[in-house]
């Protein structure tokens, strides 16, 4: 059907080109031609990805790595992001997020501060599925200080003893 039409099309934009046809008719065509230009750059826009396998958590669980036990970083530099990690913070300058990824599985884990209880809650995923799960104590925050790990996990903003 799409040979049919671009078939047709091309007839009638020939046509156009050689002259013959009145100029309703060459307008015609050249508004097709911009439609169908349009329509085809959109369909590749939003043709869906190809999709990613489904798999379970029983299988990703053992491939997780937390974010210090999968790569070193610089704890000198401001944000010590790279090819390999990527950090995101909060407005105090503290880790709110963590991306990377373990042989070819994405990575991300969340840090969710409660400042009245000096707590984290951290939750990794990887590929959208849960992988870890937990909480822990923080000291006071300083924004003075800089990078600190504890527990497998990146912090910016406190000093572990």
């Amino acid at each position: 059907m799409k040979k049919i039409c671009a078939a047709a099309l091309l007839a009638a934009a020939l046509t156009v080109l050689a002259g013959c046809g009145s100029e309703a008719e060459k307008s015609e065509v050249a508004e097709i031609t911009r439609a169908q230009s349009r329509d085809s750059a959109q369909a590749q826009q939003t043709q869906q990805p190809e999709e990613l396998p489904d798999f379970s958590t029983d299988e990703l669980k053992p491939l997780y790595k937390a974010p210090a036990d999968f790569v070193k970083i610089d704890m000198t530099l401001d944000d010590p992001t790279t090819g390999e990690m990527k950090f995101l913070y909060d407005g105090k300058g503290r880790v709110v997020c963590e991306a990377y990824t373990v042989e070819n599985h994405s990575v991300r884990v969340d840090y969710a501060y409660d400042d009245n209880a000096n707590k984290v809650k951290i939750v990794a995923f990887m590929e959208n599925r849960l992988v870890d799960e937990k909480s822990i104590d923080l000291p006071a925050y300083d924004d003075t200080v800089g990078f600190a790990e504890k527990d497998g996990y990146y912090f910016k903003g406190y000093k572990f003893d």
